[in-house]
């Protein structure tokens, strides 16, 4: 009870916080119980895994990552972007190295190719969701309102996994006491969100009843991406794209690029594309364009500058 007291001159509060820096209980950085990860290496985590499959490859490698764009995305300063990512490095979510110059980074996403997967298998799940969520998400300013927004995001994802299609839940809630378990301990959890609830930014309407925080996703925001609505409209861009440019391409190829763009980014399905078009005009006939495309689109990523 002395030692959560607000009085700062308090002597037993003084030699608790001592007892638990002498006995190590704060634990080493990156280790500690009560470490919390930074609220703009939360948002640098969250840009950097919705980068472009294209920018990854096989390596899931990002390569001369700018700090200065990055800065003026995520709204910060270059200094807090480095910050965070020796936080994120730190708590082993990537390794990183300087590239051409000190302005820019190679970065690895750790266990990328296994997070989707159940804990059982030795995953921790992700979303897929639209970039306008995401950019609701890092527009967030404050951090335990950040920290909040994530946590409903799992619980009504996870209840939506778990329910028959018919009974999905409108409203998801939190007790306080499941927060004090995950939010930091200080915070008065009945005034944040009361005043969250009146808030424009954030992805759920909230409101509390007794001991509990009820929540619902706002309609103008989904929490699965729709990938065969993104290929129809990667479809109608292509086929307008190639028009333009004076190609001409089969349609179950189109149909093939369509679905292929939503793992590379679209231009890069675009120059590719027109690249081996043009290098194969007055050659043999290409029996798998999509094939072909794919893999000068993963030598791009992985900076092999071989054709095919």
């Amino acid at each position: 009870m002395c030692a959560a007291s607000s009085c700062s001159k308090c002597q037993v509060k003084t030699i608790y916080q001592n007892d638990k820096k002498d006995f190590h209980l704060y634990g080493s950085s990156g280790t500690s119980f009560y470490h919390r990860m930074p609220k703009n290496a939360v948002r640098l985590f969250l840009l950097l895994y919705s980068l472009p499959q294209s920018l990854l490859g096989d390596t899931h490698f990002i390569r001369n990552l700018s700090a200065a764009k990055t800065a003026e995305y995520l709204s910060c300063t270059v200094s807090t972007v480095k910050r965070s990512m020796r936080a994120l490095e730190t708590s082993g979510y990537i390794t990183f190295s300087h590239a051409a110059d000190l302005s820019h980074f190679n970065i690895i996403l750790t266990h990328y190719d296994t997070m989707h997967l159940p804990a059982a298998k030795g995953g921790s799940g992700y979303l897929s969701f639209e970039r306008n969520t995401l950019d609701s998400l890092l527009a967030i300013k404050n951090v335990n309102q950040l920290r909040f927004e994530l946590l409903c995001l799992l619980r009504y994802d996870n209840a939506q996994c778990t329910s028959p299609e018919d009974e999905i839940p409108v409203w998801e809630n939190y007790s306080f006491h499941d927060l004090k378990n995950m939010l930091p301990s200080y915070m008065n959890y009945r005034a944040k969100f009361e005043h969250m609830s009146g808030s424009p930014d954030t992805l759920f309407h909230h409101y509390i009843s007794g001991k509990r925080i009820y929540f619902s996703l706002k309609e103008e925001f989904s929490l699965r991406f729709d990938y065969s609505k993104l290929a129809s409209s990667n479809c109608v861009c292509l086929r307008e794209c190639f028009k333009e440019i004076g190609l001409s391409i089969r349609e179950e190829d189109l149909l093939s690029l369509s679905k292929m763009a939503t793992q590379f980014d679209i231009s890069l399905i675009l120059q590719c594309t027109s690249e081996i078009l043009k290098q194969r005009r007055f050659g043999p006939d290409i029996r798998n364009l999509p094939g072909l495309v794919r893999r000068r689109c993963q030598n791009l990523a992985l900076g092999n500058s071989a054709a095919i």
